[in-house]
């Protein structure tokens, strides 16, 4: 097996927003960290690292006295419930590479809270999420026919 890293840049990346049924908000996105090619024989694929990032915006008025600081990532053994979720803003990401155009998007299906904060004193939340990507191949303009325009 063969591994190649893939240069890309971050065209548009942004975050999900999603109200939650206790008055939390969940910002959530999760960028393409990196990409590389796999080949093993004659067969190549395309994967990529990404990282998850979140942040849970806390009322004033919310209290989280009851809940335990952790240090860790929370479980489903930590679910108290789910939670109603509105969704205010999804996002498409999109990376440029040298050859191609990579579309990503992710859609919260299920939001729990738990019976945990971590150390800012916010909630820990337990969320699933579904992702699309899509790989676009760029035109190779040298292999296009290029049409004169008439007079």
């Amino acid at each position: 097996m063969t591994r190649e890293h893939i240069n890309f840049t971050s065209i548009r990346e942004d975050y999900n927003v999603y109200d939650l049924a206790n008055g939390l908000k969940l910002r959530l996105k999760i960028p393409i960290t990196t990409i590389h090619n796999e080949t093993i024989g004659n067969e190549t694929k395309g994967n990529f690292g990404i990282q998850v990032v979140s942040a849970v915006e806390v009322p004033d008025e919310f209290d989280t006295s009851d809940l335990k600081l952790t240090d860790r990532e929370v479980t489903d053994q930590d679910i108290v419930k789910e939670l109603r979720i509105t969704q205010r803003k999804e996002v498409v990401n999109i990376y440029e590479t040298e050859k191609s155009f990579i579309v990503m998007a992710i859609h919260v299906n299920k939001i729990s809270m738990t019976d945990k904060k971590i150390k800012d004193g916010s909630p820990a939340l337990r969320f699933n999420y579904d992702t699309a990507v899509t790989s676009y191949l760029k035109p190779d303009w040298e292999k296009i026919p290029q049409k004169t325009p008439e007079k």
